[in-house]
């Protein structure tokens, strides 16, 4: 209770760490990359905010995110538009909505190793093939990165990934991963002296469900690009 239950809140490129706090505080803004830091136990409950502008905004939601308890929004399933809930993410969760009463909702997202171990268009994955590194259907696509792309499946030959249209390399996350850190990175020389770093700039776009980079031709001379997938 330390902000006036009207106070409307704005967050740009920064963290609103809740800590452990509960709070009611007025409509919410997101004017960059913006974060929510949750401890045990903490709850805040905004306003109704679905008229609120978040475009150029996106909020990560980071420590303990509790589905139906941790945030609201209004008091019915109205408090936030369907493009502001798509502006959201959480490790390990996705699918985010509000129930009727205006709480967040989410669903867990599943992990690389209860993914590989299911069934897929041939069958199921060989047990002695389901690393990250393993390649079974031997398309030259490791199964970590059939598991962070949308479409892709370990067990059949898969078309090249991503696109690449005028000057824009881009990739389209799967649904419902967890645990992925993405990234596109470059280099003049493939790594060879000067070293993969990642890529910045306004034309750089890392969201829950796409990642893509323009870049202007020329400028190095020569430049390479790649995508990078880890697991955290």
């Amino acid at each position: 209770n330390a902000l006036a239950n009207t106070t409307a809140i704005s967050i740009g490129n920064a963290t609103l760490d809740a800590s452990t706090f509960t709070d009611t505080v007025g409509t919410l803004d997101l004017t960059s990359t913006a974060k929510i830091n949750l401890g045990t136990g903490a709850a805040l409950a905004f306003a109704n905010s679905s008229a609120i502008d978040w475009t150029g905004g996106t909020l990560d939601l980071t420590g303990t995110f509790v589905s139906g308890s941790s945030l609201r929004f209004g008091t019915s399933g109205s408090g936030l538009t369907p493009a502001q809930l798509a502006r959201i993410t959480a490790s390990g969760f996705h699918s985010f909505a509000l129930n009727s009463s205006g709480y967040l909702t989410a669903t867990v997202a599943s992990t690389f190793s209860s993914w590989i171990t299911g069934t897929f268009s041939n069958g199921v994955v060989p047990l002695a093939k389901r690393g990250p590194n393993d390649d079974p259907d031997n398309d030259g696509i490791s199964n970590l990165l059939e598991y962070a792309l949308s479409g892709l499946d370990p067990t059949t030959t898969n078309p090249p990934v991503g696109s690449f249209t005028v000057n824009t390399l881009s990739f389209t996350k799967r649904s419902g991963t967890a645990g992925l850190i993405y990234s596109i990175q470059e280099s003049i020389d493939l790594g060879a002296s000067d070293i993969w770093t990642e890529v910045t700039g306004g034309s750089y776009l890392n969201n829950g469900s796409a990642i893509s980079y323009t870049f202007i031709p020329g400028t190095p001379v020569k430049n390479f690009l790649r995508l990078k997938v880890h697991s955290d």
